[in-house]
């Protein structure tokens, strides 16, 4: 097949739910670079190893498990490592429903996540103390009681939100799509384009908040399978970079 028409093929194109009942293994992994162009910049970064399980319908909505079966910090052998480690294990079984566009709008397993909070503060809580560590369960539980502000929170990039990424639906090349989300603070505006290579359909995503951040994407599709994604933002105090790989 020709450039010429692959591109007339796709120029309707969509992006969708596989209506089957389907396993992935994704790497998660966030680098956070803070003052960066400076002799006192510091990198974290953050790996995860995902199964997804798309599980077909339910509820009129798609259903999906996810496993989370590898954790690795970059500061893992500090107390601090070892403490956010522990955290994460909240979030190691998670189903949730996403519409049609691929937004996680519901939590299923909702009171199980606020049990294994409570197993997990209460073991931590015997070991780290002071003001920091009781806003900071605090705040986790503030976002446990309230199912929207936990959907957020997983929509975020930094969490699942390059898999569920509200970017399923109909695309024609060369035309841009726009939304709004709440990211770094406040308020960004996305604009999503399509571009063929190859056989891969490609999303790009640059977005506007203020003249002093940067914020790029992409996002690559092969047979409605996102195979690679990235997002970076930065501003004079940051560069963040969040990734997904589809490895199996």
């Amino acid at each position: 097949m020709t450039e010429k028409e692959w591109n007339s093929k796709m120029y309707n194109t969509s992006i969708k739910h596989i209506e089957k009942i389907t396993r992935r293994i994704y790497r998660l992994e966030s680098v956070i670079i803070e003052n960066p162009n400076t002799s006192y910049s510091r990198e974290k970064n953050f790996v995860r190893n995902v199964e997804i399980y798309y599980l077909g319908r339910k509820e009129l909505l798609h259903y999906y498990q996810i496993l989370t079966t590898n954790f690795s910090f970059s500061n893992d052998d500090n107390a601090m490592g070892k403490f956010l480690k522990k955290i994460s294990y909240l979030f190691d079984e998670v189903e949730l429903l996403a519409d049609d566009e691929n937004n996680i709008v519901k939590i299923l397993n909702l009171l199980e996540i606020k049990k294994r909070w409570f197993t997990i503060a209460e073991i931590l809580s015997k070991d780290h103390k002071g003001e920091s560590i009781k806003n900071y369960f605090y705040t986790i539980s503030t976002v446990l009681e309230n199912e929207e502000s936990l959907i957020s929170f997983l929509n975020e990039y930094k969490m699942f939100g390059l898999f569920f990424n509200g970017q399923y639906g109909e695309y024609e090349l060369g035309v841009k799509k726009q939304r709004s989300i709440s990211a770094n603070n406040g308020e960004i505006i996305e604009y999503m384009a399509v571009n063929i290579l190859e056989n891969e359909l490609i999303i790009s995503l640059d977005a506007k908040q203020d003249m002093a951040s940067k914020y790029l994407g992409s996002f690559n599709y092969r047979k409605d399978n996102l195979i690679e994604a990235y997002l970076t933002s930065e501003t004079e105090k940051s560069h963040i970079k969040n990734s997904l790989l589809w490895i199996a």
